[in-house]
């Protein structure tokens, strides 16, 4: 299966299908949309679906500096292939599935403004047929430098990972990380930690299903009351 990440749709998106279906017609593509140049989003949005995915070929089209100075990548892992650009689209990943081979493919004949067409599809519908892929190796990829969480006894400082489409903001305070809490103060707002969200009619916050922290609300976009987006770093005390 193919799997194409992407900030974009309408023909954009069928011109990549075209493309793969012409160089492998029985290819099986799945596609997933994230919030437009939103790079953090598609890389966690890779990192989250890899496992589900394995022996799978993931494109990812987030891509504002598309024509500019970073490579295009196809990765080498375990159980997968990872191609796009080299923007920290995959660095999540690659956190926890270590790279077998990183090459940097060479951009030849293709338009300067959409590589997803003219060089990532070709190329995962090539590895789908079992073509051997030229390139040139190089030993790391570029990184999101998303900071760690900073926890101290009566505050957290953390980064926001990702907001999903009900506005719950998924931060990078992993379940095994989290001190027991029993509620939070966000922004002058008291919030209580509870098991899931239907225990609350308001503000929560709670342990997702992705194992990370999570500011949520019943019914709600806390995303949207509390102004945060990915990338975004917060702080907030805890008792």
């Amino acid at each position: 299966m193919i799997i194409l990440v992407t900030d974009f749709g309408e023909f954009y998106l069928a011109q990549m299908k075209g493309v793969i279906w012409s160089i492998s017609p029985e290819a099986k593509i799945m596609d997933i949309r994230v919030k437009r140049h939103d790079i953090i989003s598609g890389a966690f949005v890779i990192d989250r679906i890899i496992d589900y995915f394995p022996n799978s070929v993931i494109v990812g089209v987030i891509d504002p500096g598309v024509g500019g100075s970073r490579k295009n990548i196809v990765i080498e892992t375990e159980k997968n292939y990872l191609i796009g650009p080299d923007n920290g689209l995959f660095s999540l990943a690659c956190r926890r599935h270590i790279p077998l081979r990183i090459l940097e493919i060479e951009k030849e004949n293709i338009s300067n403004t959409f590589h997803g067409r003219d060089i990532y599809a070709p190329l995962a519908a090539k590895i789908l047929l079992k073509e051997k892929i030229k390139g040139k190796k190089i030993k790391k990829i570029r990184d999101l430098k998303i900071e760690d969480p900073i926890i101290k006894k009566d505050f957290i400082e953390c980064c926001v990972l990702y907001v999903d489409c009900f506005g719950n903001v998924i931060t990078n305070v992993s379940r095994e990380k989290l001190p027991e809490i029993n509620k939070i103060n966000l922004m002058g707002r008291e919030i209580k930690f509870l098991r899931t969200y239907s225990e609350s009619d308001d503000f929560l916050a709670l342990i997702g299903s992705h194992g990370f922290l999570e500011i949520a609300a019943n019914k709600k976009d806390a995303s949207n009351f509390f102004n945060l987006k990915p990338g975004d770093r917060i702080k907030f005390s805890y008792d």
